[in-house]
């Protein structure tokens, strides 16, 4: 259970489609997730130097698959299920944008036209949610 629900997020699952013959994305929109963003400064000799990283607690879903069984899923039943892997994106709200690689619909134009777009490097399971390190 998450205790301070304070987001949505759009989450960007990442998957190879043998018949297109390139990646894909599978979008999911999840309610009610805590988004904490930390920013650290440091002092280097090129200056001040801020960088902040993304922890993202969900709670655990039904229609959620560890990234291997996602990856083996086929095109229909994926569409009933996301997960949480390294590399996958996620964006701060309910975003309606199906990245299909032909222009407006690139990853570049997402990135370009939507705050808070991070990239997953982390998750943990616990009991009754997730936690999912992000940058």
């Amino acid at each position: 259970m998450v205790l301070f629900p304070n987001a949505t997020i759009t989450i960007y699952n990442k998957f190879y489609d043998r018949t297109l013959e390139r990646d894909c994305y599978k979008r999911t929109v999840i309610e009610n997730v805590d988004w904490q963003e930390k920013q650290e400064g440091s002092i280097q000799d090129k200056g001040l130097v801020v960088d902040s990283s993304i922890k993202i607690f969900i709670e655990k879903l039904e229609n959620y698959i560890s990234p291997k069984a996602f990856r083996r899923l086929g095109p229909e039943e994926r569409e009933n299920y996301f997960t949480l892997d390294i590399g996958d994106l996620i964006v701060k709200g309910d975003i309606d944008f199906e990245i299909t690689s032909q222009k407006p619909f690139t990853l570049k134009n997402l990135e370009q036209n939507y705050d808070d777009v991070v990239s997953i490097l982390a998750v943990s399971k616990f009991s009754k949610h997730f936690e999912v390190g992000c940058k």
